[in-house]
């Protein structure tokens, strides 16, 4: 009943404010649940410049507008920085487990609760399977870079920069090259990057920050785009380089960005079969649905392009029902919370992929 001091029942933040609190939403105050100061300045505050001096830069890069810059990928500082290689990835597909990111005190992730109800429509597919066999054919090599740790004083070490780099292993044993995709164009400037992290007693927090990573799902590539992402983990020396274990990355990926990626499967040249005009889904925010019709169909080794268009319908409300998380700030979910799993092993760089 409302007023026992406990969120039960049919008792919402509308029916019973008294005991349920409200979903935290841009505006109201207060930067809480997953308000950020890039996603709701207004609760937030301003984002925060990166440096005011060079000297608040990581390696050789020069403070600029508040930003820290490096000339190209050449000039990235890869002798002597500490580096790992992420050889584990794992989503948890139990949707009970996750991180707490709206505040409420219940875990998110409601990427696993979408996982199961589509597995019957993708095949039954064992998503994990899929990336463990990925990063082991070294199709999903991902790697990161530590470019102001001490490796000597990783125990406790705080205000550190940590880069994230699709990789390319080399001939040696434990070395990679950064792929050039992984900087901003023009710049020495990786595009993932987590700034403040911390290190203490050798548990490294890291976020939020967005991460990014590409996965085969039922064989449609899906650049997984997790904003807000955060990262907790036991660090610890290895070698040179840097080891994880026990590994958490918890975020949000919005719908658009699920949405846009069926939609650029659709139309790629591994579909043309379906003879499309245009994108099968449209919408934005949280409103998605299925206004494109197909000319043609697909057989053989596209029919899974048949079969996402013949499924549109029932599977696009299953996937914007799961929406959990407003990154937007405007009071409507537009996300599915993310809860990620991995392990990292000391890794070293010795520069930029050639030839690319």
């Amino acid at each position: 009943m409302c007023g026992d001091g406990e969120c039960n029942g049919d008792e919402t933040a509308d029916t019973c404010a008294e005991d349920c609190e409200a979903s935290p939403t841009c505006g109201d105050g207060e930067c809480n649940g997953a308000e950020t100061p890039a996603s709701c300045s207004e609760d937030c505050g301003e984002p925060a410049a990166e440096c005011e001096t060079d000297d608040d830069c990581w390696g050789d890069a020069m403070c600029m507008d508040g930003d820290c810059m490096v000339a190209s990928a050449d000039d990235y500082p890869y002798e002597g920085t500490p580096a790992s290689f992420i050889n584990s990835i794992a989503l948890e597909t139990d949707g009970s487990v996750g991180a707490d990111l709206d505040g409420d005190g219940s875990p998110d992730n409601a990427l696993g609760n979408l996982l199961n109800q589509l597995g019957s429509l993708l095949g039954d597919v064992d998503i994990n399977a899929e990336l463990a066999g990925a990063i082991a054919d070294g199709d999903l090599a991902l790697g990161m870079a530590w470019p102001d740790l001490d490796v000597a004083s990783i125990s406790d070490a705080s205000d550190l920069t940590i880069h994230v780099f699709s990789m390319s292993a080399t001939e040696a044993d434990g070395v990679y090259t950064a792929d050039l995709a992984s900087f901003m164009d023009g710049t020495g400037n990786p595009q993932i990057e987590f700034n403040g992290a911390e290190i203490s007693g050798g548990a490294l927090s890291a976020g939020p920050a967005q991460f990014a990573f590409a996965l085969n799902l039922a064989d449609i590539p899906i650049e997984l785009l997790v904003d807000s992402a955060q990262i907790m983990a036991d660090a610890s020396a290895d070698g040179s380089g840097v080891a994880l274990a026990n590994g958490e990355l918890s975020g949000a990926v919005p719908l658009s960005a699920i949405i846009d990626a069926l939609n650029g499967y659709l139309a790629s040249d591994s579909c043309a079969c379906l003879e499309l005009d245009g994108d099968l889904i449209t919408g934005s925010g949280a409103s998605f649905s299925c206004t494109g019709t197909p000319a043609g169909s697909c057989s053989g080794d596209a029919e899974i392009c048949s079969t996402i268009a013949n499924a549109c319908r029932l599977a696009v409300p299953i996937v914007s029902g799961q929406a959990d998380i407003d990154l937007s700030g405007d009071g409507t979910a537009d996300s599915i919370s993310v809860f990620i799993r991995l392990e990292a092993q000391g890794a070293t760089l010795s520069g930029p992929t050639p030839g690319e």
